[in-house]
């Protein structure tokens, strides 16, 4: 079951602010967008919104009470993002709707959506709902644009959605700031789970097959990987670099195995992380070292990968005999 948060933050807490001035409202959300604009409302408008950025992702975090507008209408269109690709929406209660291209999505409590940011659209949350919107770069992806299409694309429920969800709500509810290091890694993982869900929703796009023998820059990229699983840094960019390959073909490389060359990376550090823990005296800090070794800039996201991927957690792992 996809992931739901009933509860929401309340208007007084650190970051918030509380908007019942339409015009307000427009003020603080239209830089992010070109083009925006509202229609008319018909009722009051009371709602709660947070604007944040991690490392070149902006997030808006909003709270709608009142959205002012009459049942079932889409109240505001965008011609695009301002500085972004693309547009990733996640509702963590109620229901919004979203419509581009010609084509709508009813999207409910639980569920991710993605669009091109550079396509008009129109959004509306209904009265009572919670949804988080996050504004991606493009510098990030690979070929979102041919997966994503036109309209958009509603992405199917699974536990790697469920993870970036939880990671973000985790976020905004943090007292403290993250250093840039974390903010950078905590970028890379978000768009890294959502490349993964997006594969996953869309899968006329990936081969049906894995061929029986890897290219030979293929091997080479992840003979790369193996080397760097310490270096918090590595991004598809460098991979690519090192191969000789650009950032398309890289993922198109990766995509002939059904996998990301980020998902791979993830996965190979949590394997040798489920390695090292079998052969070490543990302790939280000996788990927290772990983590820093193989390149994940919090411990507590490197916990919770970790019992997505095993279903226990590092230290559980670590005591565990070696036939669980």
């Amino acid at each position: 079951m996809p992931l739901t948060f009933g509860t929401p933050i309340e208007p007084f807490h650190p970051g918030y602010r509380s908007f019942a001035s339409p015009d307000d409202w427009f003020e603080a959300i239209s830089p992010h967008f070109v083009g925006a604009r509202f229609a008319q409302r018909t009722g009051r408008l009371s709602l709660s919104a947070r604007f944040d950025a991690i490392a070149d992702t902006t997030l808006v975090d909003m709270h709608v009470r009142q959205s002012g507008f009459r049942q079932g209408q889409r109240g505001f269109y965008v011609e695009g993002c301002a500085k972004h690709r693309y547009f990733a929406l996640w509702l963590a209660k109620g229901a919004a709707s979203l419509a581009q291209s010609h084509n709508v999505i009813d999207l409910t409590a639980g569920r991710w959506v993605l669009v091109k940011a550079t396509s008009p659209c129109e959004f509306g949350v209904r009265d009572g709902g919670r949804c988080i919107g996050i504004m991606l770069p493009e510098r990030h992806v690979g070929a979102w644009a041919d997966l994503i299409g036109e309209g958009g694309r509603l992405l199917s429920p699974c536990e790697d959605g469920d993870m970036a969800a939880a990671m973000l709500t985790e976020l905004l509810e943090r007292s403290t700031e993250l250093s840039l290091r974390a903010q950078q890694s905590f970028e890379l993982l978000l768009v890294d789970l959502l490349d993964s869900v997006l594969n996953k929703s869309a899968p006329t796009y990936r081969d049906k097959g894995k061929p029986d023998v890897l290219p030979a820059k293929l091997r080479r990229a992840k003979e790369l990987v193996a080397a760097q699983l310490s270096n918090p840094a590595l991004r598809p960019e460098d991979i690519g670099h090192a191969i000789g390959v650009s950032r398309r073909a890289l993922y198109n490389l990766f995509g002939q195995v059904g996998e990301t060359p980020m998902g791979y990376v993830r996965e190979q550090r949590l394997k040798e992380a489920a390695r090292r823990l079998r052969n070490a005296s543990l302790t939280d800090a000996t788990v927290t070292r772990i983590a820093y070794d193989l390149g994940f800039a919090d411990p507590s996201h490197f916990a919770r990968l970790f019992r997505a991927q095993y279903g226990m957690s590092p230290r559980q792992w670590g005591t565990a005999t070696p036939d669980r």
